[in-house]
């Protein structure tokens, strides 16, 4: 052994060099296919544990933001700008309306907000199709209101009844926000 290292040349430090680098690429090629195999057993056996836990995490996240953020008439700040704006949706666009308020207590610590909606100019009329939109609209997008009266009669009062009318009505519509009532400051 001694007389391999005292004849050393160019040709066997290549050869020691190329054994010390196969040995070291050995080892890391073991240590990395042993690093392989245990992420492919997680892959088969904990990734689809995960995937679950982490759909059922995201649902229950969005369904914690909806809450935090509350519905489209918490958002809104006052229930009439709530109805203004659903008056104003770009399906519905039925123009100006007129709302009047009246509050009840149904039981003890439940107050009920009635919200009566009319157009602004009753001789004006509209499509079912748009009153039908507004009245979805006005509950699609909050969960504290629900429309609970609601009437719709002819735009036009002069149809003969005979005569086919046109699709031109008018409505007069209630809705109800309930909620608690706030306990008085001690």
């Amino acid at each position: 052994m001694k007389g391999f290292f005292a004849n050393m040349n160019l040709a066997r430090a290549i050869i020691v060099m190329s054994l010390l680098g196969s040995i070291v690429l050995a080892w890391t090629g073991w240590k990395s296919h042993g690093e392989l195999l245990e992420l492919r057993e997680d892959l088969e056996f904990r990734v689809p544990g995960l995937v679950k836990g982490i759909q059922k995490l995201a649902l229950e996240h969005t369904e914690l933001t909806r809450n935090v953020d509350g519905d489209g008439l918490a958002r809104e700040g006052s229930p009439q700008s709530y109805i203004r704006k659903c008056k104003d949706h770009p399906k519905v666009e039925i123009g100006d309306v007129d709302i009047s308020v009246s509050s009840s207590s149904p039981a003890k610590g439940v107050i009920d907000e009635k919200f009566r909606i009319r157009p602004a100019d009753s001789q004006r009329g509209f499509s079912r199709s748009r009153i039908a939109s507004f009245m979805y609209r006005l509950e699609a997008d909050s969960r504290q209101i629900k429309v609970t009266n609601f009437t719709i009669d002819m735009a036009d009062r002069k149809t003969k009844p005979h005569q086919i009318p046109k699709d031109a009505w008018t409505f007069d519509a209630e809705i109800t926000s309930r909620r608690k009532q706030e306990a008085p400051p001690q």
